[in-house]
């Protein structure tokens, strides 16, 4: 097995449909850090949470960065230090209260009727 030293990746061109995905995700890292237009805003606990769209988004640059256009930095690497930036914002990370749930335990606990709390688990 080759040592670290030796591995190298082979450096591609994007097709058109990899720059097309490029150019969303840049257009969403690239916004001003306090909005989130264009990102699925559905709830904040599963799948569609800010917090996973966030990631993937800098994930798929860095790779395309790594894979795609190694030497380039400029706009490619602001957006991913913005997404990361952006997980800093409360509404990212914030998961304790909702607009759809008024009391803040609700959120994690789902509909229950008693409080979720340490001394009475659901």
């Amino acid at each position: 097995m080759p040592d670290s030293q030796t591995l190298a990746v082979a450096v591609t061109e994007s097709g058109p449909e990899d720059l097309a995905t490029q150019r969303f995700l840049l257009d969403l890292a690239l916004q001003p850090l306090d909005r989130f237009k264009g990102f699925t805003q559905l709830e904040q606990i599963g799948g569609s949470a800010l917090r996973y769209q966030l990631n993937y988004i800098c994930y798929s640059l860095s790779m395309a960065q790594y894979t795609r256009t190694p030497a380039f930095t400029g706009y490619l690497a602001e957006a991913q230090a913005n997404t990361i930036r952006k997980m800093c914002d409360k509404r990212v990370w914030g998961t304790t209260a909702s607009p759809r749930s008024p009391r803040p335990s609700s959120a994690i606990c789902g509909r229950a009727r008693t409080p979720c709390t340490p001394a009475n688990p659901i």
